[in-house]
């Protein structure tokens, strides 16, 4: 039994007091959610990864379809260049668009790999073998997803060159000027009886077409690599199952076939390629 003294004693005793004191406050003061914090953080990756995917399709949309679907005739250099001569600077307009768009996509697929090795990495409390071989292998296949995404995205702005080079043979300043070096003067109006459009040469006009075309051909074989991106994208909504995040299964299973399909697209063109060169 203690005495009145030592009563006395550890009253005054300053160690117990700064016990009592950090004991009431922690009663009093909740302690500081970081996993809530985290799941903010995480939630607004989400919304910019939703923003730049929108940008994404407007800056599609209007450079495939608004200005190249209508300007370019594959069928027919003459029409091609004359379009193009006529809207050259919306025709170089769609460069900066897909610029855009390829910088979205670098941001998207970081966004991504941010996201998923979040979710990832706190799915779950099990430290066992199976669970950190678990770990690894959703972790290679986030890499893999990133990795195609961005060699995708360097194939199409690597294509952009076709597209620059072809609106710079169209322009007659360049094929007056420039272009005397390198040849394209050496069919001039006088020597060629089937000239192009605005005088340029029949030469520069088909050149200009073939740029094009390596265009359409490079911007379909980036489309596969971000095909196989999509699967394994879709490959890591079907199997997350983390309480943080809880992505809807169909849009997993979408994904999947969506980038089957990107992959089927490019087999069923060069195999129409075929077909016609027979």
């Amino acid at each position: 039994m203690s005495t009145p003294s030592a009563r006395s004693n550890n009253k005054n005793d300053p160690s117990l007091e700064e016990h009592h004191l950090r004991s009431e406050s922690s009663v009093l003061i909740p302690k500081y959610n970081t996993n809530n914090a985290n799941k903010v953080q995480v939630f607004k990756w989400c919304r910019m990864t939703g923003v730049l995917y929108a940008l994404i399709i407007i800056c599609g949309i209007y450079a495939d379809v608004g200005v190249c679907g209508r300007f370019i005739s594959f069928s027919s250099a003459t029409e091609t260049a004359k379009n193009i001569e006529s809207h050259a600077l919306q025709f170089r307009s769609t460069i900066l668009f897909e610029i855009v768009m390829c910088i979205s996509d670098v941001c998207v697929a970081v966004l991504l790999s941010a996201i998923f090795f979040y979710c990832n990495n706190h799915s779950g409390e099990g430290s066992g073998s199976i669970d950190k071989f678990h770990h690894v292998n959703e972790n290679i296949t986030i890499v893999l997803m990133a990795l195609f995404r961005l060699i995708q995205t360097a194939i199409i702005a690597c294509n952009l060159l076709h597209s620059f080079a072809a609106s710079l043979i169209l322009d007659p300043s360049f094929t007056t000027v420039t272009a005397a070096g390198i040849g394209l003067q050496s069919i001039t109006s006088d020597e060629n009886e089937s000239d192009g459009e605005g005088g340029l040469p029949l030469l520069a006009e088909n050149l200009a077409l073939l740029f094009l075309s390596i265009q359409k051909y490079g911007y379909t074989l980036a489309l596969v690599f971000f095909g196989i991106s999509l699967a394994l994208l879709g490959i890591m909504i079907k199997r997350e199952s983390n309480t943080l995040i809880r992505f809807p299964k169909m849009l997993g299973l979408s994904c999947i076939l969506a980038g089957i399909g990107y992959i089927w697209m490019l087999s069923c063109t060069l195999h129409g390629q075929a077909m016609m060169d027979k």
